[in-house]
């Protein structure tokens, strides 16, 4: 075998040839007279890695891995407390797919990759994986059959590797079985344009006869929607323009209960993220999920009514309050770093970068959680840091222009640089166009006159 550097002598001078001539060293190499070749592995290697490089043959893929490419339209990076029909977690599906080569179907794992190997063609590879996904779903059935009592059924779930693992598997084998359903219903499915109520009743034309044909495909088909639509409003309200009322207790006796459902779990999922990126420095994902989440919440409390006592209602509040949580803590020591910030005593630091970063963030959670104060149960918190951080900014920042242009040379660079970074953050709540102004105001300081920014009413 090639070192890593001579692969790479060895891949980039394959692709210096031309397509012809890769095909045909290609075909020689592979053939059986090519077994006679001295370092034949060493050559072809690179070789078919110049090919796929270039979109020649296609990438190397495991056979699961191919097997189980039916559920990536239906797979989500974030776990979730609760199993959605139609939604598959990434952790789970890599348990699938260990779970194939060493337990559910090894055998037909093996096979495939035997039908693979050296088969450079596109479309027989694909005729292969068809055929050996086909001999799956009976296999998977079985297998599934097999698990109706409570001890089998834990023992599968211990091998699947989660609580959800059949109900898991089961997504699986409705995916296998109607994924040619899906291919088409997916390469049918487009972003809607016009109106949005014209949009959401040609939808469901297309939704009925999955509904009323193929049941268990239409979580599949209502993900598939979803990816499409661009915003969770507009999917929840298909829920309502479907069966023709907002009325959550009627919803819920119909197929359609799903897509409340499939909100929910879009809702638990972001509330998931948030949780895990609170601590972190991954503050865009985030304010992502925040503002996702309080959209998707918005939507499962306006456009249908919900009972109040129903499973759905109760799931929301008992998200909301959680996700509630996970922001307070940003959201309450806002306030004194604004302060630090704007107000700063004698001889104190200025921010550093990372710190700036940071509180920009925070004041884009603030305006997040303002935006959607009801939905993250934050109504009384969102607006009394906001009217703190306002004020603060109101009074603060003529007193700190008067200070800087008092200043010496040797203080004023000190007080510019906190000045520009009370720019960035005075963009966010009073805009643009003042930001610009205490901007220039801060440029010309000392100079003469300069225009400032008035002190604003809270």
């Amino acid at each position: 075998m090639a070192d890593g550097l001579d692969q790479e002598k060895l891949t980039a001078f394959f692709c210096e040839l031309t397509p012809a001539a890769r095909a045909r060293l290609s075909a020689a190499i592979s053939s059986p007279a090519g077994a006679q070749i001295p370092f034949r592995d060493v050559i072809l290697e690179p070789l078919l890695q110049a090919q796929r490089r270039l979109g020649e043959i296609p990438e190397l893929v495991a056979p699961e891995q191919l097997l189980l490419a039916v559920i990536d339209p239906f797979t989500v990076a974030d776990d979730s407390r609760n199993k959605t029909s139609g939604i598959i977690s990434k952790t789970s599906r890599d348990r699938l797919a260990q779970w194939l080569v060493t337990t559910g179907a090894p055998d037909l794992v093996q096979e495939l990759g035997r039908r693979l190997e050296g088969n450079l063609d596109k479309d027989a590879q694909d005729t292969a994986v068809d055929q050996i996904q086909d001999q799956l779903v009976p296999l998977l059935t079985e297998v599934l059959q097999r698990a109706e009592t409570a001890k089998t059924r834990n023992r599968l779930a211990a091998q699947l590797g989660g609580d959800s693992g059949a109900e898991d598997l089961q997504d699986l084998i409705v995916a296998l079985r109607r994924r040619a359903l899906l291919e088409k219903f997916a390469a049918e499915t487009h972003a809607p344009s016009g109106p949005v109520e014209e949009a959401l009743k040609a939808i469901k034309a297309r939704l009925d006869p999955v509904a009323i044909k193929y049941p268990d495909a239409l979580s599949f088909a209502l993900v598939l929607i979803r990816q499409k639509l661009p915003n969770p409003q507009t999917f929840v309200r298909l829920a309502a323009v479907a069966v023709e009322t907002i009325d959550g207790g009627r919803i819920v006796e119909t197929p359609y209960v799903r897509i409340l459902d499939l909100a929910l779990s879009e809702a638990e999922r972001e509330h998931s993220s948030a949780r895990r990126n609170t601590s972190t420095n991954e503050r865009p994902a985030f304010l992502k999920a925040v503002r996702t989440f309080g959209a998707t919440a918005r939507a499962l409390g306006t456009e249908i009514d919900l009972p109040p006592d129903g499973p759905h209602a109760r799931k929301l509040a008992t998200l909301r309050s959680e996700m509630a949580e996970c922001v307070r803590s940003d959201l309450q020591d806002l306030s004194p770093r604004v302060r630090r910030l704007v107000r700063p005593r004698d001889k104190e630091r200025n921010f550093e970068e990372h710190e700036v970063t940071r509180l920009l963030a925070d004041i884009d959670l603030l305006l997040i959680a303002r935006s959607y104060a009801e939905e993250i149960a934050l109504n009384a918190l969102s607006g009394r840091v906001y009217s703190e951080v306002k004020d603060l900014l109101d009074t603060g920042i003529p007193q700190l222009m008067e200070r800087f242009r008092a200043a010496n040379e040797k203080q004023k660079p000190d007080l510019r640089d906190r000045l520009k970074s009370i720019a960035k953050v005075s963009a966010k709540i009073f805009g643009e166009e003042y930001a610009q102004t205490l901007t220039k105001a801060i440029s010309v300081a000392g100079q003469g006159p300069t225009p400032q920014p008035q002190a604003r009413s809270a």
